[in-house]
């Protein structure tokens, strides 16, 4: 596998970017891997030191997925609410919208940091951002099921 960044802008400004390996790209889709360097946690979901990271981005969607992994076991998937999505072999460079939501093994979701939305949000970007929160709570099975065929057909998962 190939390194790729994967270069997250914050509403705030703020530019993170996470040393990846890619996995899979074309010009409209790609798959990025990532190992969660320390014990994290997401929601009150513990991800151990050494979970592995897959990262799914479509260039025409709002959002994009991870999911979790750790010793062979899914922990949970995680959709982000995203726009700009740009990808090429090296970079997978995105602006985040705060707005996420948590997907745990049983298939229970969660919408997590609305709290967290800039009270001077435009409001074209708040129906964008709810939008999207409702099309993810309307279809995350199905996508889910595109995310499990993708893992068999690129990561042998």
């Amino acid at each position: 596998m190939s390194y790729c960044t994967e270069e997250k802008h914050l509403l705030n400004g703020q530019i993170e970017q996470y040393h990846c390996d890619l996995v899979y790209f074309s010009d409209d889709f790609g798959i990025l891997r990532y190992i969660v360097p320390e014990d994290r946690e997401v929601a009150g979901l513990g991800l151990p030191k050494g979970t592995i990271t897959y990262g799914y981005y479509w260039k025409e969607r709002p959002f994009l997925v991870y999911d979790w992994y750790y010793q062979g076991k899914q922990l949970g998937s995680y959709f982000s609410i995203i726009d700009r999505l740009q990808l090429n072999p090296t970079r997978f460079s995105y602006r985040d919208l705060v707005v996420d939501m948590l997907i745990d093994i049983n298939l229970n979701i969660r919408a997590l940091d609305y709290d967290e939305l800039p009270s001077d949000c435009d409001s074209i970007l708040l129906s964008y951002i709810r939008d999207a929160a409702n099309f993810i709570q309307e279809n995350y099975k199905a996508v889910l099921t595109e995310v499990t065929n993708k893992s068999q057909s690129y990561l042998n998962i």
